[in-house]
């Protein structure tokens, strides 16, 4: 029967294996479909589904390999063009800075470690449905949070969106800061006075920041959960908002 094999989804996982591999196929003899062999002689039982062929890759180490597919009668097929399929070393994580942000979502955060692949890097915040991260290099790499509940959860990375590191590392969701008041509430427009910002929900990690206005942004220093101390501005005269 005429064979065409055209795609395969996920091209990359890792050295363990565990990969289900989906290979696009079109021939009338699909139920003769035996196998697959991802390089060398050994073969995986290939899953047939509409048009498609399911492999889970088997282990192997760090390189590429291509896929071919056995059928009832022995005979392989390869695809009109290679099939590559490449292995990696399975990314850790180590570390986040910061290692926790607010419920909103939206903090950039570090992660740092070791095997980050400059093909792809993807987030995944406790579960959730993974999002693209950002590779800077092979022990960094840039994810930005999503959206969850207050309470602790764990970030985990992966190169191809299906296997992901087992580190478990904490992230901290948090509510947003309230602010209540400050003091002094009259200062010179040439700035350098320190305020006094007191409310609630304010965290000693991450990048601790007062915003004077719309757009100016001051380091602040972290005094507890209900204080922080953050240096004024310099500023025409009139009134301005403070947040945290």
């Amino acid at each position: 029967a005429h064979v065409s094999v055209a795609s395969v989804n996920p091209s990359v996982g890792p050295e363990s294996g565990g990969t289900p591999v989906v290979i696009g196929v079109s021939s009338a003899a699909m139920s003769q479909l035996t196998g697959c062999r991802f390089g060398g002689v050994t073969m995986v039982k290939a899953m047939v589904q509409a048009g498609e062929a399911v492999c889970v890759s088997p282990s192997r180490g760090a390189g590429t390999v291509e896929i071919s597919l056995v059928w009832s009668d022995n005979s392989v097929t390869k695809g009109s063009k290679p099939l590559i399929f490449r292995y990696f070393v399975m990314s850790r994580v180590r570390m986040l800075v910061p290692s926790g942000g607010p419920t909103r979502g939206g903090t950039t955060i570090e992660v740092r470690g070791d095997a980050f692949d400059r093909d792809g890097v993807y987030c995944r915040f406790g579960g959730a449905i993974a999002s693209k991260g950002v590779y800077v290099s092979s022990s960094m790499a840039r994810c930005v949070s999503v959206s969850m509940p207050a309470g602790t959860t764990y970030v985990d990375v992966s190169t191809n969106g299906a296997d992901f590191s087992t580190e478990g590392v904490h992230f901290e969701y948090t509510g947003m800061p309230i602010v209540s008041g400050i003091t002094p509430m009259f200062v010179a427009e040439a700035g350098g006075t320190q305020i006094t910002v007191t409310g609630s929900g304010f965290l000693s990690k991450g990048e601790l920041q007062c915003r004077f206005g719309p757009d100016t942004t001051i380091p602040a220093n972290f005094l507890s959960a209900e204080a922080l101390v953050c240096s004024a501005p310099a500023h025409a005269p009139g009134n301005v908002s403070i947040a945290v």
